[in-house]
């Protein structure tokens, strides 16, 4: 990992935090990936640090225990900017899928939510009782839901929700559990909002 203060990159990361990747083709994607990974490899250390603890919860620890913090860095890297302005990374989950409701009901799970439904709830049955990072995106627009470390419940179902007190947005909506530890995708899951 790179140390020492690093350039001023606040202008370029100001514009691409204004970019609607969604609008973007392919060849833009790529190049704002690119551009991306270039900014945060180009801050130093503790700044990376505090921004992954600020943005999911990761505490700087798990980071450096990891053996190699630049390589934990760049999968994060990759978990947060799949489906968003990269595709989609494509792996099997180690888990069974996360099951959907609106009530946290597991006689009940659903595929379909109406754009009336203020609250969701993503259910994961776990075995372990690791950390997990949640990454809940609707995909139609790659906008991130939710991006944060939330403890799972060894042999228990885990259940994250989400709440828009206006309804949600149509389109589909994918949640992914990532070990925190290895970042490893334990689950995943998807639905329709209409």
């Amino acid at each position: 990992m790179a140390n020492g203060p690093g350039p001023d990159v606040g202008p370029l990361s100001r514009q691409l935090a204004s970019v609607d990747a969604n609008r973007l083709a392919v060849e833009d994607r790529q190049e704002l990936a690119s551009e991306l990974r270039e900014v945060v490899a180009l801050l130093p250390d503790s700044l990376r640090l505090e921004h992954v603890e600020r943005i999911t919860g990761i505490d700087p620890g798990v980071v450096n225990a990891s053996g190699d913090p630049d390589a934990y860095l760049e999968r994060l890297l990759d978990v947060a900017l799949a489906d968003t302005v990269e595709p989609s990374l494509d792996e099997s989950p180690i888990h069974s899928p996360v099951w959907f409701s609106t009530a946290g009901n597991r006689d009940n799970p659903m595929s379909v939510f109406s754009t009336r439904d203020t609250v969701v709830f993503a259910n994961l049955d776990s075995t372990g009782s690791d950390d997990a990072l949640v990454k809940w995106l609707q995909v139609d627009t790659g906008e991130p839901v939710l991006f944060k470390k939330v403890a799972l419940r060894a042999n228990e179902r885990t259940r994250v929700w989400v709440r828009d007190f206006e309804g949600f947005s149509p389109g589909t909506y994918k949640v992914e559990f990532y070990s925190v530890e290895s970042l490893e995708l334990l689950s995943s899951g998807s639905y329709q909002v209409r």
